[in-house]
């Protein structure tokens, strides 16, 4: 089922099918560098994440997304809205395959998902993290109207903390 469009993208729920594409996805270091703990992850790991996902679209009405470019319609990363590890809060989150790095898809999808949480889902506040070091996400964030608020610690490493409330986007 179809979450949200965009004029290139769109945002599905996930399938166990997906799971080797999103495999393929999660070997590519370059790509993984900056997603959680950072690394790469085997076929196993990508299937229960996704069975993950399926779980929490099925209890929360939200999760992370297939996110599929609309010209070949095909699967090249995932978008969506997760509870953080403490639950304090829901997150953003995005990952492409570096293959479609640099087309401005990222800021894209995140905007569209970012609106969808407030409008659709009737969040007061979204947050975001990422690496200090993640220059093009730390871009992304302040793009799509997320604002720097300090830092978190997440499995032992340092993010930067973003947030956004609904009535910043008015």
């Amino acid at each position: 089922m179809k979450i949200l469009e965009t004029e290139r993208l769109y945002l599905r729920e996930f399938r166990l099918s997906d799971t080797q594409r999103m495999s393929e996805i999660h070997l590519e270091e370059e790509t993984m560098r900056y997603i959680g703990k950072g690394g790469i992850r085997n076929a196993e790991q990508t299937k229960r994440g996704i069975e993950y996902f399926i779980k929490n679209q099925h209890e929360n009405g939200f999760s992370l997304w297939a996110l599929i470019e609309k010209e070949n319609d095909t699967l090249i990363g995932h978008c969506g809205l997760e509870y953080l590890l403490d639950r304090s809060d829901i997150e953003l989150c995005y990952l492409l395959s570096k293959d479609y790095w640099g087309k401005g898809y990222a800021t894209e999808i995140s905007k569209a998902t970012l609106e969808y949480g407030f409008k659709n889902l009737m969040l007061k506040r979204i947050v975001a993290m990422t690496y200090p070091e993640n220059l093009p996400s730390v871009n992304v964030l302040k793009k799509i109207g997320l604002k720097p608020k300090g830092e978190k610690e997440f499995f032992g490493i340092r993010f930067l903390f973003f947030s956004c409330l609904d009535r910043d986007l008015e």
